[in-house]
Formats: C-alpha cells, sequence, structure tokens
C-alpha cells in the first residue's frame, strides 16, 4: 500500500497543522419561538429551526448559545403547547414554556432534573415573556469551533489514521481523514462520506480512489473495518481517542 509518506515529494508543503484546533464559526439567530428576561436582567432565547433547537443565554449585551441537552415540543393546534428545552449551562438547566401558535406565551427557568412541562413544575423562576426584537437587538456568539477525533486506527503494515469533525453542528461535509506512516499522516481529499450502521469515507490518494471503512460492533457486527487502495485491503485496528491524536504523529494539512 502506496501511503502519502511514501511518495518520493515527501508530505505536502502546507505545514504541519493541529487537526483539532478550535475554529471561528459564526453565529445567525432566526426563528426565535421563545425569549424570556430573568429578575436578574438575563436574557434566555430559543430558535427552532424544524429539528434544530438552540439555546442563547445574554452575558452582558451579549447572547451567548449554549450546547442543547435535549427537547420536547407539544403540538397545540390552536391551543396552548407544552415545551422544554435543556442546557448545559453553569449547570445543567432547563427551559419550560407554552406556546400559542409559534411563540412563547409563558416561560420559567427550572434547575430540577424532573422532566416535566410548566404547569407540572414546582420550583421554577418565572421569566417575563420578551418581544423577537428583544433578541435580535442583541450581538450572537456562538459555541465554540470544537473539533473532535472520531476515529483512529492503524494498519498491520503501520498504516496510521485518523478522521475528525466538528463536535457540533456538522454535516457528512465537516469529515476530515488524514493517512501516513512513520508518525506522519497527510490530508486527503474525501469525496464522499457516510455513517449509518457503519462509517464509510471514499478518498483520493496519488491519483487512485480508495474507501475507509470503520465497522459498529452493535449496529454492524459482520462489517470490518479495513482500508482499500490501488487493489489492496488492509485491516483497521481501532486506537482509543480519548486522549486526541496519538502523541508524535505530525500531521499535514491540505
Amino acid at each position: 500500500m502506496l501511503a502519502c509518506g511514501d511518495t518520493e515529494s515527501g508530505p505536502s508543503d502546507a505545514g504541519t497543522c493541529d487537526p483539532l484546533a478550535e475554529f471561528t464559526r459564526a453565529a445567525e439567530l432566526r426563528d426565535v419561538v421563545a425569549a424570556g428576561s430573568a429578575p436578574d436582567g438575563t436574557l434566555y432565547v430559543v430558535t427552532r429551526q424544524g429539528s434544530d433547537t438552540r439555546v442563547f443565554v445574554s452575558e452582558g449585551d451579549t447572547l451567548v448559545r449554549r450546547r442543547v441537552l435535549g427537547s420536547g415540543f407539544g403540538f397545540g393546534l390552536g391551543e396552548l403547547s407544552d415545551d422544554t428545552v435543556s442546557f448545559q449551562d453553569a449547570r445543567t438547566s432547563r427551559l419550560v414554556f407554552q406556546s400559542m401558535g409559534d411563540y412563547a406565551v409563558r416561560m420559567a427557568l427550572v434547575h430540577d432534573d424532573a422532566k416535566t412541562f410548566y404547569d407540572a413544575v414546582t420550583s421554577k423562576t418565572e421569566l417575563t415573556v420578551q418581544p423577537e426584537s428583544a433578541a435580535f437587538a442583541r450581538p450572537v456568539r456562538n459555541l465554540p469551533g470544537e473539533v473532535v477525533l472520531e476515529y483512529a486506527a492503524i494498519t498491520p503494515d503501520q498504516q496510521q489514521l485518523i478522521v475528525t469533525r466538528p463536535k457540533d453542528d456538522w454535516t457528512m461535509k465537516d469529515f476530515r481523514l488524514f493517512l501516513g506512516r512513520d508518525d506522519q499522516l497527510q490530508e486527503l481529499a474525501i469525496t464522499n462520506a457516510a455513517v449509518n450502521a457503519f462509517a464509510r469515507f471514499d478518498f483520493v490518494l496519488n491519483g487512485l480512489e480508495g474507501t475507509v471503512i470503520v465497522g459498529n460492533p452493535t449496529l454492524s457486527p459482520g462489517t470490518a473495518s479495513v482500508v482499500r487502495h490501488d487493489n489492496g485491503e488492509w485491516p483497521l485496528t481501532l486506537l482509543p481517542t480519548g486522549s486526541g491524536v496519538p502523541g508524535g504523529w505530525r500531521i499535514y494539512c491540505l
């Protein structure tokens, strides 16, 4: 198997990089379904577009996005709809609100663990419902552009491989693939990616197409983890990802 480090010219001249480095992610506020102010002036905002629910909490004049942990929305059909969103703040918190149509008419902040709706919550901080304009009048800051190591693997002949993606708001186009040997990995262009019962990444190396398959023991117990390229196939041994990129591996970016 010919890896990036085997080419006569060596790795790309683009330079080494940190594949897990945070990046700047622009923020956009749209489709506000609830906004409420606490007695201390903190503004809480919920947006929803399809299945994408987001929570923003004011810090000074800025609305700062918080990571959503779960949500539940009712279907009022002309009546009050009970809704709830859990999010990560200084501690796990929940916003419970009742909506008429597509906007909240009552809203509260909850810190208990009970997954109940507005009327059933016994301990809550009532929020004063605000118009959408209160949210749109403030600048917005997004979540940090964190990157996670999705897979790390090695072949019997010491080919090394990692796959990364953003922690939040990622699509198939956001995966990045790095392959090499001798602790030098070159980023390769992914031509197609799919993650279902198992993961598949198609790439191009030295003008030839290749494929990485990562099996899932639970969802696809019969699917082996392999890398295929240039009429060859090599099994992949998956490595732990919790500590980031294995020490000493030098990464070269496109």
